[in-house]
């Protein structure tokens, strides 16, 4: 797959908050495949429904994203100690600014859709101090609690520090990353950028043994024992993005992020997903922007 990057050829004029959620639905019916295409849900004895080829364009970040920015950026968040304090609309709207005028940040659609299906961009914690401040703080207190000798205070007040956005939605395939890493960077050169270090929040999970609740065993007429969990420190954890794998084997600084168990608004919370055998995480990774080309060369020897 080769990107072709290109304007985004409108501008969004629809403020309806609403509309940020309805994206999700566009591809629920698909699902991912090694070869980057998706299996719709169809005929199974029909096999000519079984394959569609789906066209994804690389275009300039734009106003029109705007809700769509917003849907995805809230990946990352939800169930964290910032989930409801983080400012979504002002991320959005600094990843648009960002990349106006062609500068830097790009969105994948499909086909003819309106809002991105995935974005890779970079926000600065010292050009956007006011705004990524709740994120900051937090990241900084669960730092002081890691094994690492170098504080991520110290970087961020000594260091050019950004925040890699690198969010899609689940279905989409990993195969979009290279090109999308790879445009990031040729901007970021481009622009001569003084970035030093990438900081990625990783969605991770661990898989442990599927909880019973109170209630299902009150309602089940038949008394069933009820299943122990496995300890979630036992359990390896897994990067729900391939080329977050690769991001880890090249940080400097690695720890995670507790999410709050109560949370089951959402498909990277907690609650029902525990029940499921699920345990949702966050890490975070501090990447030196030096390894930027070996990471780029990884991640097209994986997902290419």
């Amino acid at each position: 797959m080769v990107a072709r990057k290109r304007k985004n050829p409108a501008a969004h004029d629809d403020d309806d908050d609403d509309a940020e959620n309805e994206r999700a639905d566009d591809v629920s019916g698909a699902s991912e495949t090694p070869t980057g295409h998706k299996h719709p849900k169809s005929n199974p004895n029909d096999p000519l429904s079984q394959l569609i080829d789906v066209d994804f364009d690389f275009q300039d970040i734009s106003q029109i994203d705007f809700h769509g920015l917003k849907s995805l950026i809230r990946q990352a968040f939800v169930g964290t100690e910032v989930a409801e304090t983080v400012d979504l609309s002002g991320i959005a709207d600094a990843i648009i600014e960002n990349g106006a005028n062609g500068g830097v940040g790009t969105v994948v659609k499909v086909d003819d859709a309106t809002d991105p299906y995935a974005v890779m961009t970079v926000l600065s914690f010292k050009n956007h101090k006011a705004l990524l401040d709740p994120l900051s703080n937090m990241l900084i207190a669960r730092s002081r609690q890691s094994s690492s000798n170098t504080t991520l205070e110290s970087l961020l007040a000594g260091k050019h520090v950004a925040y890699l956005v690198n969010e899609r939605l689940v279905n989409m395939p990993p195969q979009v990353v290279p090109d999308l890493f790879r445009l990031l960077l040729d901007e970021l050169k481009k622009r001569k950028s003084t970035i030093a270090y990438l900081l990625i929040i990783s969605k991770t999970y661990m898989e442990v043994a599927p909880s019973v609740s109170d209630d299902d065993d009150a309602n089940d007429s038949a008394p069933k024992k009820k299943k122990k969990k496995t300890k979630a420190e036992k359990s390896p954890v897994f990067c729900i993005q391939v080329e977050d794998e690769i991001f880890q084997e090249h940080s400097v600084m690695s720890f995670e992020l507790p999410i709050s168990r109560e949370k089951k608004d959402g498909p990277s919370s907690g609650g029902s997903l525990t029940e499921a055998g699920i345990i949702p995480g966050r890490r975070v990774l501090l990447v030196e922007m030096s390894k930027a080309d070996t990471i780029m060369n990884q991640m097209r020897a994986i997902l290419v």
